[in-house]
């Protein structure tokens, strides 16, 4: 696989960028193939938009990492290091057939010049081996500074799921950054045993009791779109971030997480 990438000017400021894989034919099952778009060094520039190609017969998900070096394993790049040094964040993810994500107006996620990004990677895990068409994503993007910065905060479990039986799948994180943030929208995770996952603020109150707040539940069968919250709320520094993956399986066999489609990965934005 080879790298395109086309950066086409709309208006002053904006412009479409491209990360793309063109058509081709992975050599296995479960593959995973990388490519780096090196972005502009001089300005730093803003996402505001992401519009995915790729249809889910083909391709099972596709990842977009922002890296101050991308990996030097490209082609085979499943479980190798996405980024070599320095920062490595998720931009976006996309599944089923996810439609295009519009940001808010005024946010963006900031890319290039001394942002820390210098460069975009793009994995994609494909299905099963067979010819695909292009497949990628295309970013709008402007150079007029935002006035909130956008980010993922991802919430993630390892373990093990029992045969013939339903097993709960958690995983928590405290807030320990001097900032509030604020969750507009919220994506889910899973293979086929995962059944619905759900994200949660939890704030200790002065009497140290709990507080639960849900930010987001889906079936992560459904298009795993990035989907808008029903109530905003913030998360401050102390919050704790929460997340629960319900996962039913009907296999006479162990499931581990794992990369593989058959396997079984949950994660919840």
């Amino acid at each position: 696989f080879i790298l395109h990438n086309r950066r086409v000017t709309v208006t002053f400021g904006v412009l479409d960028l491209s990360i793309l894989i063109p058509y081709g034919k992975p050599d296995m099952p479960d593959a995973y193939v990388c490519t780096s778009l090196e972005l502009n060094s001089r300005y730093n520039q803003y996402i505001v938009k992401f519009k995915p190609v790729a249809d889910m017969g083909a391709v099972h998900h596709m990842l977009l990492y922002g890296c101050t070096e991308p990996g030097l394993s490209m082609n085979k790049c499943g479980t190798a290091v996405i980024c070599s040094e320095g920062q490595q964040r998720i931009l976006y993810a996309w599944a089923k057939n996810a439609p295009s994500l519009i940001l808010p107006e005024d946010v963006g996620f900031e890319i290039g010049g001394k942002s820390g990004i210098a460069s975009l990677v793009l994995q994609l895990h494909f299905g099963d081996p067979h010819d695909m068409p292009t497949c990628g994503i295309w970013q709008t993007v402007t150079e007029q500074r935002q006035k909130k910065l956008a980010g993922v905060y991802l919430l993630a479990t390892g373990g093990s799921v029992e045969p013939r039986a339903t097993t709960f799948l958690e995983s928590a994180c405290i807030m320990k950054e001097e900032k509030t943030i604020y969750p507009f929208a919220f994506r889910t995770h899973s293979h086929s045993l995962g059944k619905v996952i759900s994200g949660y603020r939890v704030r200790v109150d002065e009497f140290g009791e709990c507080k639960w707040s849900l930010i987001g539940k889906k079936d992560p069968q459904l298009p795993q779109m990035f989907y808008p919250v029903e109530h905003y709320i913030p998360v401050k520094n102390g919050d704790i971030l929460a997340a629960r993956c319900t996962m039913e399986s009907n296999r006479k066999r162990m499931t581990y997480i794992g990369y593989k489609a058959t396997s079984n990965i949950y994660s919840d934005f």
